[in-house]
C-alpha cells in the first residue's frame, strides 16, 4: 500500500515509450505497465545481452538507491564538468561512461560525444585545455540533445548513432573510416583524422593487461 516510484535503468540497448491507448505495442517486451486510461509504458532492450531493469521503491529509499550516481549529464555545464575531469586524471572514454561520475552516458553516446568534441578516447582528463573542456561540454550538451529529440520521434539506433557500431563507414564529416579500439571490456569507435590526428590507438584489451 502506498505510493511507489518505478525506477528504470536502460543499460547500453534499453529504450522506454509510452504507447496512446490505440497502440498495441511489442508482443513480449521486457516490461509493460498499463494505465487505467489505456496507455502503455513498454521497456524494450535490442541486442542478445538483456542487461535492463525495473524496480518498485518506496520513497524513502530512492534517496539511497541513486547516492551512487554523479551527476545528470545532460544540462552540466562547462563549469561542473571542468571540475569533475580535474578530480582524477582518468582517460575520458571509461571516465564519460561512468555512472558515479557522471549519470547518463553510456559507452555508444560516449561515442558519439567524443568525435563531436575531436578528442581522443584515450586523453587523460586533467591535460585538457580551457579550449577542449568547452568543446566537450558543447559536444556533451549538444549530443545528448539530440538523442533526445530524435528517439522522442521514435527513430532507431541506425538513425541516431553517427558514429557507434559504425566501423570502417566514413566519418561523417572528413570522410575517414572509423576505426576501432579495445579497452579494458569495451570497444570504443573513433575517427583517427578528427580525433586522434590520424593516429591508430593500440588495444588496450583487460586480457592483454593480465599477461
Amino acid at each position: 500500500d502506498g505510493e511507489l516510484i518505478l525506477q528504470i535503468h536502460l543499460m547500453s540497448a534499453g529504450r522506454v515509450r509510452l504507447l496512446p491507448a490505440k497502440e498495441k505495442g511489442p508482443k513480449t517486451p521486457a516490461f509493460r505497465l498499463r494505465f487505467a486510461d489505456g496507455r502503455q509504458l513498454v521497456l524494450t532492450e535490442g541486442g542478445p545481452k538483456k542487461r535492463a531493469g525495473v524496480w518498485l521503491l518506496r520513497p524513502g529509499d530512492v534517496e539511497a538507491e541513486l547516492a551512487h550516481l554523479g551527476p545528470e549529464a545532460y544540462g552540466l555545464g562547462r563549469e561542473r564538468l571542468r571540475e569533475i575531469l580535474a578530480r582524477d586524471s582518468r582517460r575520458l572514454h571509461p571516465l564519460l561512461r561512468d555512472q558515479r561520475a557522471l549519470a547518463g552516458i553510456g559507452r555508444a553516446w560516449s561515442n558519439e560525444i567524443l568525435h563531436h568534441a575531436r578528442l581522443s578516447p584515450f586523453a587523460l582528463s586533467t591535460q585538457l585545455d580551457d579550449e577542449e573542456v568547452a568543446r566537450l561540454a558543447e559536444a556533451m550538451e549538444a549530443e545528448l540533445e539530440r538523442g533526445l529529440a530524435l528517439r522522442e520521434e521514435g527513430a532507431n539506433d541506425a538513425r541516431t548513432l553517427r558514429v557507434h557500431s559504425r566501423l570502417g563507414e566514413p566519418c561523417y564529416v572528413c570522410g575517414t573510416p572509423l576505426a576501432r579500439v579495445d579497452y579494458e571490456e569495451h570497444t570504443i569507435l573513433y575517427c583517427p583524422r578528427c580525433q586522434t590526428g590520424g593516429r591508430l590507438l593500440k588495444d588496450r584489451r583487460l586480457s592483454r593487461l593480465l599477461r
